[in-house]
C-alpha cells in the first residue's frame, strides 16, 4: 500500500501473527526504484484496491533479484542487513495492538473503509464486539 495507516491496520488486525510485536516495512523509493517498480493495479471493480491504495512490487529486470541469493522472500529481516534494499521496519510491541486499532479507527482505517461493502461491515461489527467484551471483562 501507499499509505502508512493501512499497512499499520494490516499489521495490527493480524490477530495470529506470532511474536511480540507488529511491524510494517516501508520502502525507500529512491533506492529501491533502481531496481524496481511500483505498480498500482486495475482499479476498475475492485473498490477494496481504491480504498487500501494497494500496490505491487515488480523487478524491472527478470535477471535481478530483490533478495540477496540464498535468502527466502519472507526473511525481511536477513534481507535488510545483507542488502541496501531500501527497506526500514517499523515495530510496536503487540500489546499495543487494541490501541493502535482504536486510534486508526478515529482517523476512519477501519474493515469497513478498506473493504467496502459487507465484507467490510461485518469484519468492523465483530471487531468492535470483540472488542467490547474484553473493555467490560
Amino acid at each position: 500500500t501507499f499509505n502508512a495507516k493501512t499497512a499499520a491496520f494490516f499489521a495490527a488486525s493480524n490477530e495470529t501473527a506470532a511474536g511480540g510485536e507488529l511491524a510494517i516495512f516501508a520502502a525507500e523509493i529512491e533506492t529501491l526504484d533502481s531496481i524496481a517498480s511500483f505498480i498500482q493495479p486495475a482499479t476498475w471493480g475492485n473498490a477494496n484496491v481504491i480504498a487500501q491504495r494497494g500496490a505491487f512490487t515488480v523487478t524491472r529486470d527478470p535477471n535481478t533479484m530483490l533478495f540477496p541469493s540464498g535468502v527466502h522472500p519472507y526473511d525481511l529481516e536477513s534481507a535488510i542487513e545483507l542488502s541496501n534494499m531500501g527497506l526500514i521496519k517499523f515495530t510496536m510491541p503487540r500489546t499495543e495492538r487494541e490501541n493502535l486499532l482504536h486510534l486508526l479507527s478515529l482517523d476512519g482505517i477501519t474493515y469497513s473503509s478498506l473493504f467496502p461493502g459487507y465484507e467490510g461491515v461485518i469484519r468492523d461489527i465483530k471487531a468492535r464486539t470483540a472488542t467490547s467484551r474484553q473493555v467490560s471483562a
